[in-house]
């Protein structure tokens, strides 16, 4: 029996305070899923097109155990807010049931 395919958007608010320049967003999580990131700004949206994208697959193996840990990060620069603003963090999750997520603003 295959296990089907499942899509699921999650969104956070965080905050971009005055004179900040980078945003870094780092994802971590179990198995073969996929995350895909993207930042709704209040007069602009940043897609992984506008980021420096790492990502990295460890794969541990014991016996005839496979276990993969996925990890990914996207650094955006942006120009500095004159003020602090909410920013709108978009994830798609697919396969992803469980992660860990840190949003990093310098």
């Amino acid at each position: 029996m295959l296990q089907e395919a499942y899509l699921v958007p999650a969104t956070f608010n965080f905050k971009v305070r005055k004179g900040a320049n980078q945003i870094c967003i780092e994802c971590f999580w179990l198995g073969l899923g996929s995350i895909e990131v993207k930042i709704q700004a209040l007069n602009k949206v940043y897609t992984e097109k506008d980021m420096k994208i790492t990502e990295r697959t460890i794969i541990n193996v014991s016996g005839l155990n496979v276990e993969y840990h996925c990890y990914k990060k996207c650094l955006l620069s942006i120009p500095s807010p004159a003020e602090d603003e909410f920013w709108r963090l978009e994830l798609t999750l697919l396969n992803v049931p469980e992660y860990q997520l840190i949003i990093e603003v310098s």
